[in-house]
């Protein structure tokens, strides 16, 4: 453990090596010293930043999926099979990194950029696990009134889910219909106020019609969630309770739970947040049973390209986690991200991250690496058709 005294602002001096065949280096530990300025003294397109897109070159399954969806005449398969098109992108999943794909996800978007169908494929055995489908748009919306899924992947749908939106293009009632055998099986119901924020929604969720649970809301002029009560059982009592308070960059949320109605028996928490001038977190506070103690904090410290966040699990002064981001905005045709994890603070990664997009700044490629010889454990890689 590294001790940490309890003062606001502290700096952390890293140097993170590349990853080769060996994470040695980077396991080095952390040095920790207030007066110092925080500095990366790893070069912004060094070794260790560096990600694969590898696309596996076999992806038969996929092409499963394609004939599977062709088959069911969802949509043709001209349009399907078409290259390049930004209208499918493929999402494959080297589990080990061994080159082979063990899973793979179709998703299919219209002319106006919204997803109409998406794919799920474990590969055992080659096909869709689940299909999500969808029949009809909200014009006004933008978003589904009406899809359908088969949820096991036996070719039938077995799920059919309807939405209603007003004149504002605000949703105001959903339901929900398993087995689409006609019967209503769970249904909502959504109020708005003038400005367009939701004030109420409630629950049946056993479609006999009968509102089961509900939860009210309120919001600030900037349409904030200001208050959040819900009451699970429709009983008139609440059984959670939310605020959140805004005071310029400090935000204070509150909540409470109550475990049994008899006793009346609460469980509290308020977290505080401080961020900086661009929004972005610094500080967070969090007290345990609202009895005015931090019980909790969490640091963020924001440099270029850099961002170091600690846990104090205890409040004790001594870092527990931490977790180091960096990015490259410059690196052409992929921008790269890294996340490096360090938990219980003993000097070495648990666990490294790594993310690559292309020009539009889709993401392309995750990899997660063995945080011992830094070789790529696991790989998801999109594949646009454009």
């Amino acid at each position: 453990m590294k001790h940490l005294p309890n003062t606001i602002l502290f700096a952390v001096a890293l140097t993170l090596s590349a990853c080769g065949g060996s994470c040695d280096d980077t396991n080095a530990g952390w040095e920790l010293d207030e007066d110092s300025p925080f500095q990366q003294e790893a070069e912004p397109n060094s070794a260790h930043r560096e990600v694969s897109l590898v696309i596996p070159e076999d992806r038969s399954a996929c092409a499963a999926s394609r004939q599977f969806i062709a088959e069911l005449e969802l949509v043709d398969t001209a349009t399907l099979n078409r290259r390049p098109t930004d209208k499918v992108v493929e999402i494959l999943e080297d589990v080990g990194a061994d080159g082979r794909v063990e899973r793979c996800w179709i998703r299919l978007y219209d002319e106006d950029g919204r997803e109409v169908l998406t794919t799920q494929d474990t590969y055992d055995p080659p096909g869709p696990d689940s299909i999500y489908w969808v029949l009809e748009f909200d014009e006004r919306a933008g978003k589904p009134t009406r899809y359908r899924a088969d949820t096991d992947g036996d070719g039938v749908f077995d799920y059919e889910g309807r939405s209603y939106f007003d004149d504002r293009g605000l949703l105001v009632e959903s339901s929900i219909d398993r087995g689409i055998d006609g019967t209503i099986d769970q249904q909502g119901w959504y109020s708005f106020d003038e400005e367009g924020h939701r004030t109420k929604q409630e629950a049946d969720r056993d479609g006999d019609g009968v509102v089961d649970g509900f939860d009210v809301f309120e919001t600030d002029e900037e349409g904030r969630i200001t208050k959040w009560d819900a009451d699970w059982d429709a009983d008139g009592v609440w059984d959670q309770h939310q605020t959140w308070t805004f005071a310029g960059r400090e935000t204070v949320e509150y909540w409470e739970e109550r475990l049994d109605e008899t006793t009346e028996t609460h469980v509290a928490l308020r977290t505080t947040t401080e961020l900086d001038d661009e929004g972005r977190p610094v500080l967070t506070e969090t007290d345990y049973g609202d009895d005015g103690t931090v019980d909790m904090t969490q640091r963020s410290i924001h440099e270029v390209n850099i961002t170091t966040t600690t846990w104090d699990f205890e409040n004790d002064g001594i870092i527990d986690n931490i977790e180091i981001t960096e990015w490259d905005d410059d690196s052409q045709p992929a921008n790269r991200r890294a996340i490096y994890d360090d938990y219980g603070n003993d000097g070495v990664f648990d666990q490294i991250r790594r993310f690559g997009y292309d020009a539009q700044g889709r993401q392309i490629v995750y990899e997660r690496l063995d945080p011992v010889t830094c070789e790529v454990a696991h790989r998801q890689t999109k594949v646009f058709g454009d």
